[in-house]
């Protein structure tokens, strides 16, 4: 669906680009909010959840580096969340004032980090399905963890021998279905076959990461956490994990959604965020 109220806009800071859509930048009833995507989509997966945010505050959309006009990620092996972050950091300096901060999948992971390491750049956190999964092992049984290793790791195996169609196929095929990756168009697949070596680092670095809870439980600023009725065991896990450790972190559960609901069921996603931007309970 076209938006033509959405604009694309970039700065650069600390030598980057920043590229990111932006909707009602004029705004001044409230706080920005800033959303982050998640792997292989760039920031276009919030374009239709976007004009359904009724919050009075301007809101940003982000794409992480190497999506949009973003300046690339450049260093070798898996992503630094850290750097992530700050690129993130970056932008609601740009804003002036701190942020509500909307991060769904791998980008949920970075708002995690966005909230941990630059606290008084945010107003609060909406974290909808991190994939922060080294909280699993020891938390978990092991078949949970196996499958999702198999998962994973069977993604990895086929981007690191150079198969990086084999790869989207195992990685878009996990968070959707079976046949998933074949029912994409041509265009689909190749837009996101242009992505898919920065996919493949973000992959590496979420799978490698051993961030101890009590390090995301010590985030002063409200979280609220969120998923989807219909995705994985490992997503609905680690939410439960974090809503254990932080029971005063309400946890939300989008029905007749899976994993992908940002694209797939933007006025579900919308309707739970503006509650959650409101500070109500679920709607």
């Amino acid at each position: 669906m076209s938006h033509p109220e959405i604009e694309r806009l970039r700065l650069t800071a600390g030598g980057q680009t920043i590229g990111h859509l932006a909707l009602g930048r004029d705004r001044t009833g409230a706080a920005p909010v800033v959303l982050i995507h998640s792997s292989a989509v760039g920031s276009g997966q919030w374009r239709d959840v976007m004009p359904l945010l009724d919050h009075p505050g301007p809101l940003h959309a982000i794409d992480l580096h190497g999506y949009g006009e973003t300046s690339p990620w450049t260093h070798p092996g898996p992503v630094d969340h850290g750097a992530e972050a700050a690129l993130v950091a970056a932008l609601i300096d740009h804003l002036g004032a701190p942020a509500h901060v909307v991060g769904h999948s791998f980008g949920a992971l970075i708002g995690l980090r966005v909230a941990r390491d630059h606290g008084d750049r945010v107003a609060g956190l909406v974290a909808l399905e991190p994939v922060t999964f080294g909280l699993l092992p020891d938390r978990r049984d092991d078949a949970m963890v196996a499958a999702l290793r198999d998962g994973f790791e069977g993604a990895l195996a086929r981007a690191d021998g150079g198969d990086m169609a084999g790869f989207m196929t195992h990685l878009v095929d996990y968070w959707n279905r079976p046949g998933f990756w074949d029912g994409l168009s041509d265009r689909q697949r190749e837009k996101q076959l242009a992505l898919a070596g920065k996919v493949h680092r973000e992959v590496a670095s979420a799978m490698a990461d051993r961030t101890p809870l009590e390090s995301w439980t010590a985030i002063a600023a409200p979280v609220r956490l969120m998923g989807a009725r219909g995705t994985t065991a490992a997503a609905k896990a680690v939410l439960e994990i974090l809503h254990a450790a932080r029971p005063d972190w309400p946890l939300d559960w989008l029905p007749d959604c899976g994993h992908m609901a940002p694209l797939t069921h933007p006025a579900t996603t919308a309707r739970f965020l503006n509650a959650a931007l409101k500070g109500q309970t679920t709607p």
